[in-house]
């Protein structure tokens, strides 16, 4: 499952990518995939307005609203472990205010959820979400609060294994 496609959001895309560097500006766009390469950041299958398709876009070079105010290693936590990928949408978080971190900010932002990955043979995980600059970033349950203060008590990341 290198790729899972995505109910459409509109969006728009920063031509640098689209023109391998040569051309700046911002066009219309709808994301309709997420991909998965590993060892690679996840990146985005879109659809122009005009037709054209791409994929391999990465998620600093697409915003909701015109803005790209974050870099990739803000939006992205870590680059994917493999390409074997499920993504699940619990409405139960959908309902939920989010408070994320970004680390290299120090500062907090409110965010939406839209999905979850989870790299199931690696026990790892990562949400998908709507910063509130209107960028989509993907960031672990330990840098996001789902209805709570913005802060973080020390836990750790769960390693057990649970065989019968």
């Amino acid at each position: 499952m290198v790729h899972i496609e995505i109910e459409p959001i509109k969006a728009y895309v920063n031509e640098f990518v689209l023109y391998n560097g040569e051309k700046q500006g911002i066009v219309p766009c709808k994301i309709f995939a997420v991909s998965f390469y590993q060892g690679e950041s996840i990146t985005f299958g879109i659809e122009l307005d005009e037709g054209s398709v791409f994929f391999y876009v990465p998620p600093q070079m697409i915003s909701l609203n015109k803005e790209f105010e974050f870099k990739l290693n803000e939006l992205v936590y870590h680059n994917c472990p493999s390409s074997i990928v499920t993504a699940n949408k619990f409405k139960f978080l959908e309902e939920k205010n989010l408070k994320v971190y970004i680390k290299q900010r120090e500062k907090w932002f409110n965010a939406k959820y839209l999905l979850t990955i989870d790299w199931y043979e690696g026990n790892d995980l990562l949400h998908m979400i709507i910063i509130d600059n209107k960028q989509i970033a993907f960031l672990p349950s330990h840098k996001i609060k789902f209805d709570g203060e913005e802060k973080f008590l020390p836990f750790k990341k769960m390693k057990f294994e649970w065989i019968v």
